[in-house]
């Protein structure tokens, strides 16, 4: 059969209305879903101009900034600046990158904690920089860490509820100062790791019931007064320290490890000090590989019902106030009256255990 050129011109006609048509269909699909997910392009970001050196957030109001990414964009040198958003909920599935910039993003304090509730299906990306994330709700449902930075000046968490169903919450590394205070961590397939910090501050949180807990490397810092629990795996695994003090923690049912500090690089003579924790209930309580004994300090902890209590310190019950008993919990990790983790007075922290500002009795 011969087709003729009227024929062939009707066909590829044809054919390029077909392709056109489909082509169509995908964007409408594509600008359908970036409408669903609030994925704004920079005309959509509102007015994110800085007033003062602070940017508003709403959910709603087009006369204030509408996203994070046209805030975070907005600014363009290192002063000091704060990103502040009002009580709402949130979607965030692009990419968030700060560079070179000085930021507190923060929600209101005066409605709570959890008045604004981020979500997320993508991370945020720090270096170089100093950041804080204060009085907000992070969910995220991705791969990839919520923070990740590498190169950071600063991180600071402060009244922050972090969960991240899909990966890691915070990523860290080469970073000179993390600072995580009054916050929770949870429901996540791992709630931190952290390598070469300079300083690390952990401090009155909670980290529960994610699959891995925190892993600490080449690092420095201070574990005080957090409440450990229900990790499918370890929970605190320090590798390689560097100083460390792990003060006045409850860690308890943790399927795997509560406390593992392991040196595999050389000698350690870097200082470690263990003290006034409680560690039960878990499958393996206090392990220590390779660490200088000379440098490590254990002393007044109570470590009681584990599947292993210690390893590699096995003889530390008994002696420097070390001891292995029911704490007698009530709820939320208070202690009674008559716990045996009180030795002395409390006002002067003479307990052992999560401090509840200094409160730890259940009464």
């Amino acid at each position: 059969m011969v087709i003729n050129i009227a024929d062939r011109q009707k066909l590829a006609l044809s054919i390029i209305i077909v392709v056109a048509s489909a082509l169509l269909v995908l964007a409408s699909v594509y600008f359908l879903n970036r409408r669903q997910y609030d994925i704004r392009t920079s005309a959509e970001d509102g007015n994110c101009t800085p007033v003062s050196n602070q940017i508003i957030i709403s959910p709603s109001d087009s006369s204030l900034c509408l996203t994070l990414r046209g805030a975070v964009n907005a600014i363009s040198d290192a002063s000091q600046y704060t990103i502040r958003f009002q009580p709402g909920e949130y979607q965030i599935d692009e990419a968030i990158n700060i560079d070179g910039k000085n930021l507190l993003i923060s929600g209101d304090s005066e409605s709570g904690s959890k008045a604004v509730k981020i979500n997320l299906t993508n991370q945020i990306n720090i270096k170089n920089s100093t950041v804080s994330f204060e009085w907000l709700e992070m969910k995220a449902n991705t791969n990839k860490a919520v923070i990740s930075g590498n190169g950071l000046k600063e991180l600071n968490l402060q009244q922050t509820h972090l969960s991240n169903v899909g990966g890691s919450v915070l990523e860290l590394a080469r970073v000179d100062k993390v600072n995580i205070k009054n916050s929770e961590i949870f429901s996540s397939a791992r709630a931190a790791q952290m390598s070469e910090v300079v300083d690390i501050t952990l401090d009155n949180c909670r980290i529960h019931d994610n699959n891995q807990g925190i892993e600490i490397s080449k690092s420095s810092g201070n574990l005080t007064s957090n409440i450990i629990s229900n990790q499918s795996t370890d929970a605190i695994v320090i590798n390689n320290p560097l100083s460390f003090i792990v003060d006045h923690n409850t860690f308890s049912d943790n399927r795997s490890g509560a406390l593992t500090i392991q040196n595999t690089e050389g000698s350690q003579d870097k200082y470690f000090e263990i003290t006034n924790n409680i560690i039960t209930n878990n499958n393996s309580g206090l392990v220590v590989k390779n660490l200088n004994q000379d440098y490590l300090n254990i002393e007044n902890n109570n470590i009681w019902n584990n599947a292993t209590n210690t390893t590699g310190v096995e003889n530390i019950i008994g002696e420097n106030g070390n001891i292995s008993e029911d704490p007698l919990f009530g709820p939320s990790f208070c202690l009674n009256q008559n716990s045996p983790a009180i030795y002395g007075e409390i006002n002067r922290g003479e307990f052992m255990g999560y401090k509840r500002f200094n409160k730890p009795l259940c009464n």
